[in-house]
């Protein structure tokens, strides 16, 4: 399931912001903490509930709980509230991202500042196709070794959510049962 646009309002550090991708190849470039890993995560976490087998027969509450768990998971916020990821200004303030999906489908979220685990979530995806979303952090490849997964499931270590994930991914598995990824740190 491609992306094909990206709008933002009040998130994080982003005041607004409306992208439209490209059908190919999109690159995201810009000196440190200007948002790019901010964008990243933002599409991963509003896609990646939607992934599951049974999304179809998922009710609204059920959605809304998912997405808003894979946020908390990955942005790990203060104090685990969701309205600490909105652009924070004196007083109420609300956040709102759509994400344009191939086919005129459509995710848009919102929630205010105050919220702790809600958002309001809307979702028309015409022709769902089955997709598995994946987020490569490239230095952080620690995340793939041997271990992780179990050390995550069975000790509350502090990662963000999205590494966890990334050892639980097919592909991932599949190379590194290969021993055809290197990981080099710098």
């Amino acid at each position: 399931m491609k992306i094909t646009e990206l709008k933002i309002n009040n998130f994080m550090l982003f005041d607004k912001l409306d992208i439209k991708w490209s059908p190919n190849i999109n690159i995201i470039s810009g000196e440190n903490s200007t948002g790019k890993t901010t964008l990243l995560k933002l599409m991963y976490s509003s896609l990646k509930p939607l992934s599951k087998k049974k999304f179809s027969t998922l009710t609204q509450e059920q959605i809304e709980d998912s997405i808003v768990k894979k946020m908390l998971g990955v942005f790990r916020p203060d104090e685990d509230k969701l309205g600490r990821l909105v652009n924070r200004v004196q007083g109420s303030n609300r956040t709102e991202f759509t994400l344009g999906l191939e086919k005129k489908g459509k995710i848009s979220i919102g929630f205010g500042n105050r919220q702790e685990r809600h958002a309001d979530i809307a979702i028309n995806i015409n022709d769902f196709i089955k997709f598995e979303p994946i987020y490569l952090p490239p230095k952080e490849m620690i995340s793939a070794t041997e271990h992780f997964q179990s050390l995550y499931e069975d000790y509350h270590i502090d990662f963000e959510e999205m590494y966890y994930d990334l050892t639980k991914c097919r592909f991932v598995k599949h190379l590194l049962q290969r021993e055809q990824i290197i990981v080099q740190y710098l």
